[in-house]
């Protein structure tokens, strides 16, 4: 009896591994985890960090002084790629704007490694102090020639006063050897010039406040703020476009600048104006990205 037991629990036994499964009780095949869409806030806080590792970080400062071109030039395409992120995220292009950040949070960290700890000379910071000073000056002498042009009123002269007041406080510093602070108050100078020439030119808060009597008369003040951002170009991205990567990405935006101008030129020879102001519009934004592409912000 007990052998017969034995053989029929070994049948059953058997059954029980070899049967299949009903569909009912089988275990469902594991599924892939859902690939999660970057949310806006997600996206806009990270552009904020982003940006202040390219900006303001250690880091950042030790690429900017150390003097290392290729450093230097691996932090320029981080900006691209931060600048290229800014337009996606515009653009609401959430996914897209994430994998630019990622693209500039890497080179941005390959710089950084590339200047170690970065122990950079006082002739080093001396040289650097003197560039960006030459730079002022030349930005300084274009904002006074763009303002007599335009018939400027206080407003402008009081930029000019800070501005020039920046560089006086930087060359006292200087002769204090407080190199860091000086050129500090520099660069800030810098800054400063930039955005008066831009908005002496045709920022977006300028044009908002003039009234132009004909639409002939708004075209060729157009063509006048195009030509502007044309010489921005010159003055601001003559040493950036030297890195191949910077000058192709500027190169782009300013041959879609060109094409869309001779668009407009050929509709105002045919007296159609306010198509050709739309169309010049069009233009100078694609020179404000193409400055912007380089790591230099102006507005509009």
């Amino acid at each position: 009896m007990t052998r017969w037991f034995m053989i029929l629990f070994a049948v059953l036994a058997f059954l029980s591994v070899s049967a299949p499964v009903p569909k009912a009780f089988a275990e469902e095949e594991p599924k892939a985890p859902p690939v999660l869409k970057p949310k806006k806030a997600g996206v806009e806080s990270r552009l904020e960090n982003v940006k202040r590792l390219l900006e303001v970080s250690s880091g950042a400062d030790r690429v900017k002084a150390s003097g290392n071109a290729d450093a230097i030039a691996k932090r320029e395409e981080a900006i691209a790629a931060m600048v290229l992120a800014e337009e996606s995220f515009k653009s609401k292009d959430y996914k897209e704007s994430n994998e630019f950040l990622g693209q500039a949070t890497t080179l941005m960290f390959e710089a950084v490694r590339m200047v170690g700890t970065g122990n950079v000379s006082k002739e080093k910071k001396l040289d650097d102090y003197n560039r960006r000073a030459a730079s002022v000056n030349i930005l300084l002498e274009a904002l006074e020639r763009i303002s007599t042009e335009k018939k400027s009123g206080r407003e402008v002269e009081t930029q000019k006063d800070a501005i020039e007041a920046k560089v006086a406080l930087s060359k006292t510093l200087l002769e204090e050897e407080k190199i860091e602070e000086a050129r500090r108050e520099l660069d800030e100078a810098y800054e400063l010039v930039k955005v008066s020439i831009e908005e002496l030119r045709g920022g977006d808060t300028l044009i908002r406040s003039l009234e132009f009597a004909t639409k002939e008369e708004e075209y060729d003040y157009e063509i006048d703020r195009n030509d502007t951002h044309r010489m921005l170009i010159d003055v601001l991205l003559k040493e950036k476009r030297k890195t191949e990567s910077i000058d192709n990405m500027v190169s782009k935006f300013v041959t879609q600048s060109e094409s869309l101008r001779k668009e407009a030129e050929a509709q105002a020879a045919k007296g159609d104006y306010e198509t050709a102001i739309a169309t010049l519009d069009r233009s100078t934004k694609e020179l404000v990205r193409a400055i912007r592409s380089a790591g230099v912000y102006i507005p509009g």
